[in-house]
């Protein structure tokens, strides 16, 4: 789903509350999200889930036709 159609769902859902309104909501919502993952922060979501940025170790890549290490 993307987020337009997150929108349209939700303005379906709400028959009460304005496009504008629901639009200004789910932005907010993804900015926020967005920043507090970028700040290296924890985002939960109780009964949807958990997000959280992590750092993986670099890894060697190999050339799959080949096999030689990249």
């Amino acid at each position: 789903m993307i987020r337009s159609e997150l929108i349209a769902n939700l303005c379906t859902d709400s028959s009460d509350r304005r496009a504008n309104d629901i639009e200004r909501v789910v932005r907010t919502f993804f900015s926020t999200t967005i920043d507090q993952l970028g700040e290296g922060g924890h985002v939960e979501l109780q009964g949807f889930g958990a997000f959280s940025v992590r750092d993986y170790a670099v890894r060697a890549g190999r050339n799959s036709t080949t096999g030689q290490a990249a």
